[in-house]
């Protein structure tokens, strides 16, 4: 409880509001039960504090976790590739994001939502044309297949925050 109270504390406008509401509650509660148009008021700037910051937390946990805005995107992530040569497309992404796969083996993609897709090798603004799937639909697959050993970024260019890698060894 301590600890509680100097958290709400910290924040001057939240602890003032805090304060008026307990003092309201404590001190003027009326016989009928109902709240006094004091204690609505209070409770309402109370709640509209605890909004704003309940928003600003949220706001900056996305801020954290990387934007899908296309170019602020995050790169696909880095770590062991999965060992499989089969991507699914779910949700707007690739999955796994980062694949294994020798060289000359095929790759297959399954699109398994309802927008189209590609998946394409490079960036959106640095294609390398090692492969490009072109556009595919819901429940479709596109294979290819890569000859030379690399790591190679590809993406949707149509949705350009999709973002993965596949390595060829």
């Amino acid at each position: 409880m301590a600890r509680t109270k100097k958290v709400l504390l910290a924040t001057p406008v939240l602890s003032v509001e805090m304060r008026r509401v307990t003092d309201l509650l404590v001190g003027r509660r009326r016989s009928s039960g109902q709240m006094s148009p004091t204690l609505q008021r209070s409770l309402n700037r109370l709640l509209a504090v605890l909004g704003a910051a309940l928003l600003l937390a949220v706001g900056a946990g996305l801020a954290a976790c990387g934007a899908r805005d296309g170019e602020g995107a995050a790169a696909a992530p880095a770590g062991p590739a999965a060992p499989v040569d089969k991507v699914r497309i779910t949700d707007f992404k690739f999955v796994p994001a980062t694949i294994t796969v020798r060289v000359g083996q095929k790759i297959t993609w399954t699109n398994g939502d309802g927008a189209q897709h590609t998946a394409t090798s490079g960036t959106p603004t640095a294609l390398d044309g090692v492969f490009d799937t072109g556009t595919f639909g819901k429940g479709e697959r596109k294979s290819v297949t890569v000859s030379k050993p690399g790591t190679f970024a590809y993406y949707c260019a149509l949705h350009p925050f999709m973002k993965a890698a596949v390595i060829v060894r």
